[in-house]
């Protein structure tokens, strides 16, 4: 009878922990890597809501990104939307392998001068 009951118990325990590794594993997988994250700056020639494709000139090279609705856009420490993206703003994107866009972060206006 113990011993019935000791390997129901260790039958349960093996099945909790593979149920758990691959809980793990899937959380891994989905999150992207901020070490195969890359990070361009540059200011934004064109912002196409029909494609999804934001373009960026780098001062040495135009590169087209990919967006949707897990991108995030943040302008100094405000987090703000999508909308508020210009031609002509300075960003900060960081996007993975495939040139899809993660974060875009916008550099705030310049304070207008006074004279």
């Amino acid at each position: 009878m113990i011993k019935k009951i000791s390997m129901l118990v260790f039958a349960c325990l093996l099945v909790a922990s593979f149920s758990f590794a691959a809980d793990a594993a899937k959380t891994t997988m989905t999150k992207p890597e901020a070490s195969k994250m890359m990070k361009v700056s540059g200011t934004v020639e064109k912002m196409d809501a029909k494609t999804h494709t934001l373009t960026i000139n780098t001062g040495t090279e135009t590169k087209s990104y990919t967006y949707g609705s897990h991108t995030s856009y943040m302008q100094g420490t405000k987090k703000v939307k999508s909308s508020v993206l210009k031609d002509g703003d300075k960003v900060d994107v960081y996007a993975d392998s495939k040139n899809v866009l993660h974060k875009v972060e916008i550099e705030p206006a310049a304070a207008p001068t006074t004279h």
